[in-house]
Order: structure tokens, then C-alpha cells, then sequence
């Protein structure tokens, strides 16, 4: 019965925990347009060199930095110039520490796991 209880709960958490994608159709008119808008743009240069300049600010070494600018199309400039700020460097692993912690927590008070002393199973 615990070891029911115990998947039930992991199921529930880890279904949660996963963002789920969505896809719509796009036309290649609206694709190429799209694209012809940004490369005729003089800005783009400008955001190369300001998000190369970006990555070396970050830590990453600046021949790798004019490399990987350099592989990116002029829409993922123009996406990653304006979420540079927002991103993290690393992702939340905060958050998935404290995520394993309270998974261990309840798998320890339901006695399928012990895990920490100081947890008591409940009976």
C-alpha cells in the first residue's frame, strides 16, 4: 500500500513538473517574409557584435563567442538579444533542489523511503 502511495505521489510531482509544448502551422509566405525583414536590417550586424560581446561579459572565451554568434540565424539574434537578460546562466537548480528535498521529505512520512533521521513514518 505505501509503495502505491509512494508512486501515485511521484507520478503526480514529476507530471507536473513538465511544461507541454504546443505547435501551430506557419506558412513559408509568412516564413519568408519574416526573414527578409530581418536580414535587410542594418541592426542585425549591430546585435551580433553586442550579443558576442554579451557572451564574453558571461564568461565564454571570445573566439567561442564570435563562432557560436556567427552559427545563429538572424531571427535566433534577434530572440536571444532581446531574452539575454532573462535568461539564466545555468538554469533554476534551486528549484530542483528543493524539489528532491520535498519528494525525499513525504516519501520518508509515508515510510517507503528513510532518507532523513528526523522524519517519523506515519502509522
Amino acid at each position: 500500500m505505501k509503495k502505491q502511495i509512494s508512486m501515485i505521489f511521484t507520478t503526480l510531482v514529476l507530471s507536473f513538473s513538465f511544461n507541454s509544448a504546443s505547435a501551430a502551422m506557419v506558412s513559408t509566405t509568412s516564413l519568408l517574409q519574416g526573414g527578409q525583414q530581418i536580414s535587410n536590417s542594418e541592426s542585425v550586424t549591430t546585435m551580433r557584435l553586442g550579443l558576442s560581446d554579451a557572451l564574453v561579459n558571461y564568461g565564454v572565451a571570445a573566439q567561442d563567442a564570435d563562432s557560436r554568434v556567427a552559427l545563429l540565424t538572424n531571427d535566433q539574434v534577434v530572440m536571444l538579444n532581446g531574452q539575454l537578460a532573462d535568461m539564466p546562466a545555468g538554469g533554476d537548480i534551486l528549484g530542483l533542489a528543493v524539489l528532491v528535498f520535498l519528494v525525499f521529505i513525504v516519501t520518508d512520512a509515508i515510510g517507503a523511503t528513510d532518507v532523513f533521521t528526523f522524519v517519523d513514518p506515519i502509522k
